[in-house]
């Protein structure tokens, strides 16, 4: 039979993605056409207590978008959190994050095919969280 079921959404505001998230599936980091693919295990437990406690939190690398009234409301939080020196904690595809106050700084700029991407980071360990 089959092991595993994989499904694929657009990440933008009032996706499918907490729904499919609650239903077991996980994010595999890849994207297709822009397009987040995510895959359920056949052979693994089902529902949100068995998604948290029973399997191991696989490596992850998340895209999640978001209006620019929300995008500005998150990064006023941190610039708050990082200008007096406080952890920040935010939810990202159904994880809730810790990044400690001595998390460290970067920015990254890529270009390919046409494109450019901007991203703002942030680094720590998770013993530190």
């Amino acid at each position: 039979m089959f092991e595993k079921l994989a499904i694929s959404y657009v990440a933008e505001e009032g996706s499918p993605e907490q729904l499919y998230i609650s239903l077991g599936f996980r994010p595999t980091g890849e994207l297709d056409e822009g397009e987040t693919i995510m895959e359920l295990p056949l052979d693994a437990p089902r529902g949100p207590s068995s998604i948290t406690q029973e399997l191991p939190m696989p490596d992850r690398d998340i895209v999640k978008g978001y209006g620019r009234a929300q995008f500005v409301a998150k990064l006023r939080r941190l610039a708050d959190a990082i200008e007096s020196e406080r952890a920040f904690t935010i939810q990202v595809a159904g994880e809730r994050l810790r990044i400690p106050a001595r998390a460290a700084f970067n920015i990254e700029h890529e270009r390919s095919e046409g494109r450019q991407e901007l991203e703002f980071q942030l680094l720590w360990n998770s013993a530190e969280a």
